[in-house]
C-alpha cells in the first residue's frame, strides 16, 4: 500500500498520557477521519476497492492486499472510538470543574458509533459521508459554547475584581499613620506604655472628629 492510502502511518490517540483532550483537537482529529473516509469512499465507487491498480479489475487483490484494506478499516475504526471516549472524558473533566457539559454530546457518540460500525463492516457509503459532516458541525458547535463560556468566566472574574473599591488616600494615610504609632508604641519601655497609649488614643480621637 501506498504511505499515502488512508489508515497508513501512526494513529495519533487524543487524550494519551500526559496529555489531556480538548474540543480543538478532537475536532481536528475528527476532520483528518473525516477526510480518510471520504477518500476511502471515493476509491470505492464503481465497485472499486481502495488502491485497485490502473488495469486491475475491481476487486481483484491478493489475500495480502485484502489484509492491508481491512487493516486500514480497523485502524480507522478504533480512531473514531479513541475520539469518542476521549470526548467522554473531556465532559468529565468539565463536569468535575464546575464548567457546563459539552453540548450535543450524546448524539455526537451516537454518530460516532455508527460510524464506527461502518468502518467494522467495511461499508462507506453517502449516508456515511453525511454523518461525518454532522459530527463535525456539532463538534464545531460545541467548540464555540465552550468558548463562550471560558470568556464568560473570565468576563465576570475582570468584572468581580473591578468591583473592589480602592482604599481612598485619607484612609491609606490614616492607616500608615496608625501601623507608624503602634510600631513605635511596641519599642516604648513598659512604664511609659500606659502615658503613650493615652495620648495616641487622645490624638486619634482629635483627628477622626
Amino acid at each position: 500500500m501506498k504511505s499515502d492510502k488512508p489508515g497508513s502511518g501512526t494513529c495519533n490517540k487524543p487524550g494519551g498520557k500526559g496529555s489531556k483532550p480538548s474540543m480543538s483537537g478532537l475536532k481536528k482529529m475528527q476532520k483528518q477521519l473525516s477526510d480518510k473516509i471520504s477518500q476511502m469512499q471515493g476509491e470505492m465507487k464503481n465497485g472499486e476497492k481502495p488502491g485497485d491498480k490502473p488495469g486491475e479489475k475491481p476487486g481483484q487483490k491478493t489475500g495480502g492486499q485484502n489484509a492491508g484494506i481491512s487493516k486500514e478499516f480497523a485502524e480507522m475504526a478504533a480512531q473514531q472510538a479513541a475520539i469518542r471516549d476521549a470526548m467522554k472524558q473531556l465532559n468529565d473533566d468539565n463536569t468535575k470543574n464546575g464548567q457546563k457539559p459539552i453540548p450535543g454530546l450524546s448524539e455526537m457518540q451516537q454518530l460516532m458509533d455508527k460510524t464506527e460500525r461502518d468502518l467494522a463492516n467495511k461499508n462507506i457509503d453517502d449516508a456515511t459521508l453525511k454523518r461525518q459532516n454532522e459530527i463535525m458541525t456539532r463538534m464545531l458547535e460545541a467548540e464555540n459554547a465552550q468558548r463562550e463560556q471560558d470568556e464568560d468566566t473570565k468576563r465576570k472574574s475582570n468584572t468581580a475584581n473591578d468591583l473592589v473599591p480602592p482604599v481612598p488616600p485619607s484612609l491609606a494615610e490614616y492607616l500608615k499613620k496608625k501601623q507608624t504609632e503602634m510600631e513605635l508604641y511596641k519599642t516604648l519601655p513598659p512604664q511609659l506604655k500606659p502615658f503613650y497609649k493615652s495620648l495616641v488614643e487622645d490624638y486619634f480621637n482629635k483627628i477622626s472628629q
